[in-house]
């Protein structure tokens, strides 16, 4: 279990303590990354991080937007730095994020998920969930189907 602090209240100035559970924990090797140049229309391997060791956390469903996952990172991140094992600074790649959005409504079973990878910054992935939740929202709210589907968060066009 991760318990991490957040602003809440109506005027968004009493601390709240919340927790997630941690679902699994796993080591894993980077791979290295695929680099797809559209214009030349030609796949590049990048293979600097090879075989670098890779701790991958998993979490329970237990966070309702944005902000509480970035509040959860942020924790995660005070913790690996306190622990000497990695600074957490995400826009360098030392910890990175995929976020796995679904909703539904209260009672009912959880929807189906849409997976958001590599998202580089705290405050991105505050942005990528919540752009997703309302994403969903209105793909329902349609009468549409949310499909199980990875995408990417592009920061630049939020």
């Amino acid at each position: 279990m991760l318990t991490y602090s957040l602003l809440g209240g109506k005027k968004r100035n009493q601390v709240m303590r919340k927790k997630v559970h941690i679902k699994q924990i796993q080591l894993e090797q980077d791979s290295g990354k695929s680099l797809h140049d559209d214009i030349r229309s030609q796949t590049l391997i990048d293979l600097n991080r090879a075989g670098v060791g890779l701790m991958e956390l998993v979490m329970e469903p237990d966070m309702s937007c944005g902000e509480e996952a970035a509040a959860a990172v942020r924790e995660l991140q005070l913790i690996l730095q306190a622990l000497g094992t990695c600074q957490g600074n995400m826009s360098e790649g030392q910890l990175r994020v995929d976020a796995n959005v679904s909703v539904h409504r209260p009672d009912d079973p959880l929807g189906i998920r849409t997976e958001v990878k590599n998202i580089n910054s705290v405050r991105f992935l505050a942005r990528a969930i919540d752009y997703e939740i309302q994403r969903q929202i209105d793909v329902l709210q349609r009468g549409g189907k949310v499909l199980n589907e990875t995408r990417a968060y592009d920061s630049k066009s939020g």
